[in-house]
């Protein structure tokens, strides 16, 4: 038997530049927004809201401080995850792991580097009164908790990610995956969003699913940092004041997930859009 002759296969020079920036920005976005980003929410920011927090003179400060912290918080967990979404879609994971194992960096510097940190830091300072050094031991081991705890998140997110797109493209599905054809249509603010929200769009799902995620974890996160402490000490909530003060903490959780997905969903074409359209 004959062996067929390969085929001529054209490349093209131009859109294998692109498709190289486009993963090495995809690589800059989770980096900043997942391992650097958490050093300056969870880390300096924190500190200085110790610094400010029951202080008279700079309640503003602290006010302003405290939104700051948790908008950027949202904003930097969610761009993270647009980028590694980005990622998954068109490369895949065997193709390109280092989205995914930034991602997953990202979690331990969040919590054991700069919360542990950040918390460690505090109590030196007289910033944080602890009664003595098994209260350090606990936060020690809570913060490792929920390091495992959100590795476990960006796996199960990754997972899900790349198999509803292979499962999308499998079933010849009516969806869209937004590339540089798309610019045009995307020009200006109003275009740019139908194009994010197109419900063709293969990052809209995506989006939503790691908004519920975050939800499920953020509220997880709170009831054991927070609400469970509060519960063993203090006792079951006696009236509305005492109520609302102890699930106070939970109103910005669903408003700050919903902003993440539009900053998702915004995020993925920005960087879609960036994708040769032309085939290598």
């Amino acid at each position: 038997m004959s062996k067929k002759p390969d085929r001529f296969i054209f490349h093209s020079k131009e859109a294998e530049m692109k498709n190289e920036k486009l993963r090495v920005g995809i690589v800059w976005t989770v980096f900043i927004s997942a391992v650097l980003a958490p050093l300056l929410t969870e880390g300096v920011l924190s500190v200085v809201l110790q610094y400010t927090d029951g202080d008279i003179s700079l309640n503003a400060l602290d006010t302003v401080l405290r939104y700051l912290v948790i908008f950027l918080r949202y904003a930097a967990l969610f761009t993270s995850y647009a980028a590694v979404a980005v990622g998954l879609v068109n490369y895949g994971y065997r193709e390109f792991k280092a989205p995914v194992l930034l991602l997953i960096l990202g979690s331990f510097v969040y919590y054991m580097v700069a919360s542990f940190g950040s918390y460690i830091f505090c109590c030196e300072h007289g910033l944080i009164v602890t009664e003595s050094n098994v209260d350090v031991y606990e936060a020690g081991f809570n913060y490792f908790f929920f390091t495992v705890y959100s590795i476990v998140k960006d796996i199960v997110l990754s997972v899900i990610c790349r198999r509803y797109a292979l499962g999308a493209k499998k079933k010849n599905e009516d969806i869209v995956i937004p590339d540089e054809s798309f610019k045009d249509r995307a020009s200006g603010f109003g275009p740019f969003m139908k194009t994010s929200l197109s419900k063709n769009n293969i990052f809209g799902r995506i989006s939503l699913y790691a908004a519920l995620f975050e939800v499920l974890f953020s509220f997880t996160v709170q009831f054991f940092t927070f609400t469970l402490f509060q519960l063993i000490s203090d006792g079951a909530p006696e009236n509305a004041e005492q109520f609302f003060i102890l699930f106070s903490s939970y109103v910005l959780i669903i408003p700050g997930c919903l902003i993440g997905f539009f900053v998702m969903i915004s995020v993925c074409t920005v960087l879609s859009l960036k994708k040769p359209a032309k085939r290598l």
